[in-house]
């Protein structure tokens, strides 16, 4: 009488330490991702796509080659993110994409090959190519807030002046339009209040990429100046610049 008693109890028991175990193995995991959502890289590359105007089919194939290149120039534990500068990214902007290179290179004595190169091809690659994927045909934007967005980005905690190495690849036609300033004379976006064009803030030892994008109805704005504008505004952040005019 008393065996029979006893063994419902301990099943019960076990199935509430099994449920307690589980619980707190997926608290771990949460807590986990909260903390690594904190940590600040040691190296973080950051593209920075302008989709406020629809890129012609040349321009999404250079790009979309980049991005599928870009694993090969991401050394492991090294994150790379993906912003769009849009019309309201200069009030919130989060990345289309932001991921740590695990690597795949396996120890053979403690790692698992097979394993490694899986979750290397699903935390890394498929990321990166599901972004390169969606890169097509966007509707244009009134506004292109550029300056705005590249300080909220140099703002993050994971691209502050606290990380040890940071590059930022831009792709854009850099014609600044936002409410503060703008490249067109008759541009309807500027507030009446405005003081003008921000600084950027600092980006120190930053190394800038700028595909400048060349558009065949800009040309009258989108001049050798304009470029040496944009060289100028970022070296004075104290940023390292190269700028490549990309049609």
């Amino acid at each position: 009488m008393m065996k029979d008693k006893v063994l419902p109890v301990l099943v019960i028991l076990l199935a509430l330490a099994t449920i307690g175990g589980a619980t707190a193995f997926f608290e771990s995991i949460k807590k986990n991702d909260a903390v690594a959502s904190l940590v600040v890289p040691t190296s973080h590359t950051v593209i920075l796509i302008d989709q406020t105007d629809t890129l012609s089919a040349r321009c999404v194939a250079r790009l979309e080659s980049m991005l599928k290149t870009l694993p090969e120039t991401i050394k492991p534990g090294e994150t790379v993110s993906v912003f769009a500068i849009h019309a309201n990214s200069d009030i919130a902007v989060t990345p289309l994409l932001s991921v740590r290179n695990p690597g795949r290179e396996a120890n053979e004595w403690i790692e698992n090959y097979r394993l490694k190169h899986e979750a290397f091809d699903k935390e890394f690659l498929e990321p990166i190519s599901e972004v390169s994927s969606g890169l097509g045909n966007r509707p244009t934007s009134s506004a292109s807030p550029i300056i705005e967005t590249v300080n909220r980005i140099a703002e993050w905690h994971k691209f502050c002046d606290k990380v040890g190495h940071r590059r930022m690849v831009v792709f854009s036609d850099m014609l600044q339009n936002s409410p503060n300033c703008s490249d067109y004379s008759t541009s309807k976006v500027v507030h009446p209040a405005s003081t003008g064009c921000p600084e950027l803030v600092p980006l120190t030892g930053v190394e800038v990429d700028i595909n400048y994008v060349m558009r065949r109805n800009k040309t009258g704005i989108q001049t050798a100046a304009h470029r040496e504008r944009w060289r100028n505004l970022f070296e004075k952040a104290g940023a390292e610049v190269h700028i490549t005019p990309t049609m």
